[in-house]
C-alpha cells in the first residue's frame, strides 16, 4: 500500500510540473530585462562573491536522474517507484525535465549558495540542494526528498 501512495504522490508532482510549465511565451514577449541588466551592470562590485558560484554551477552541467526517494523516512529506489524522472541542465542557463518519456522544454535554472532553482518564465517552481553528490528536491507539503544523481 506505501509503494501505491508514494507511485501516486510521484505522479502527480511529475504532473503538476508538467502542466505549470508548458507556457513558454513569457521569455519571449518580455524584452524590458534587458534594460534592468544594464541599469545593474554598476553593481559589478559585487562580482567577487558570485564568481565563485559559476564553476560550482558547471559541475551541474548535464542529465541528472532520479534515484531514490524518501517518503515517511522509508527509502525507495526509483525502480520500485516505477517512475523515470530527469533534469538536463545546460550551461546556457536552459532547462528540460523528462517523465516517463515525456520531455518538457523551456525550462531555465541558475545557481547561488549551494540552490539551484528550476523555473519557467519568471516564476521559480523547484529549489534544488546540492550536496557535493546529489541534488535534492524537498517536498514540504508531502514530506518526500527527491534524490537525483548525475548521470555519466
Amino acid at each position: 500500500m506505501k509503494r501505491f501512495w508514494i507511485c501516486l504522490l510521484a505522479v502527480l508532482m511529475v504532473a503538476a510540473l508538467v502542466a505549470c510549465g508548458g507556457k513558454t511565451d513569457a521569455p519571449e514577449s518580455n524584452p524590458t530585462p534587458e534594460p534592468v541588466v544594464e541599469t545593474e551592470a554598476p553593481a559589478v562590485t559585487e562580482a567577487p562573491a558570485v564568481t565563485e558560484a559559476p564553476k560550482e554551477a558547471k559541475a551541474l552541467v548535464g542529465t541528472w536522474t532520479l534515484t531514490r526517494a524518501i517518503v515517511s523516512d522509508i527509502e525507495v529506489t526509483a525502480e520500485q517507484m516505477g517512475q523515470s524522472l530527469s533534469f538536463t541542465f545546460n550551461e546556457d542557463g536552459s532547462a528540460s525535465m523528462t517523465a516517463n518519456g515525456q520531455t518538457q522544454d523551456g525550462l531555465s535554472w541558475s545557481y547561488a549558495d549551494g540552490t539551484l532553482t528550476l523555473g519557467v518564465g519568471d516564476r521559480d517552481l523547484y529549489e534544488l540542494t546540492y550536496d557535493g553528490e546529489a541534488l535534492v528536491l524537498h517536498e514540504p507539503e508531502s514530506g518526500v526528498d527527491m534524490y537525483f544523481e548525475l548521470a555519466e
